[in-house]
């Protein structure tokens, strides 16, 4: 999958809330969206190497979005709209086998006041799937979430729909292979 186009590299000078940060590229300080609720303290430190896109969209109060940080030598996936579009790359290519039997139905799909990032289906049933990105990695261990309350109400969201009505999981997705993914 190709992550993202026009990538450009600049660094963090701060983060000034969840959603904005301030980074130097080149000469310049620009404001930049970052596109990820969690804290994301170990990764968003002053200093980081970052890559970031320019976005020109009319209405839009920043030119930049962070896409991803380095992290050792690793870029670290910081912005949740790629997971879902890896994560619909995976589904289409049927990757999770025990998801292969099912087809992406509807992305962003809302029901009963929340949403859900999949709706998958087949002739015979439905099936929920939430897309989460694990950025924490600590002692060789990937924790969800970086964030308690933020993670725990995306899980009792998912858990409390399939419970009583369709089937559903969460996916996770870390950045580095061979973790195990475990509940902060």
């Amino acid at each position: 999958m190709k992550l993202a186009t026009n990538l450009s590299e600049a660094m963090l000078i701060k983060r000034i809330n969840r959603f904005l940060g301030l980074i130097k590229i080149g000469e310049s300080h620009e404001y930049c969206h970052i596109r990820d609720p969690g804290r994301l303290t170990e990764l968003l430190v002053p200093g980081a190497k970052i890559l970031v896109k320019a976005v020109d969209k009319k209405g839009r109060k920043t030119r930049f979005e962070l896409i991803s940080v380095n992290k050792n030598g690793l870029h670290v996936v910081v912005n949740s709209g790629l997971h879902n579009k890896l994560a619909e790359e995976v589904l289409q290519m049927k990757l999770i086998p025990e998801l292969a039997k099912y087809k992406v139905k509807a992305s962003e799909w809302r029901f009963r006041g929340s949403r859900i990032d999949f709706l998958l289906s087949n002739e015979h049933e439905k099936y929920l799937l939430e897309i989460k990105g694990c950025t924490l990695v600590e002692g060789g261990f990937a924790l969800f979430p970086d964030a308690p309350t933020e993670g725990a109400k995306a899980l009792e969201r998912i858990n409390g729909i399939a419970a009583k009505w369709l089937q559903g999981r969460c996916a996770f997705f870390s950045h580095e292979k061979g973790y195990k993914i475990i509940f902060n």
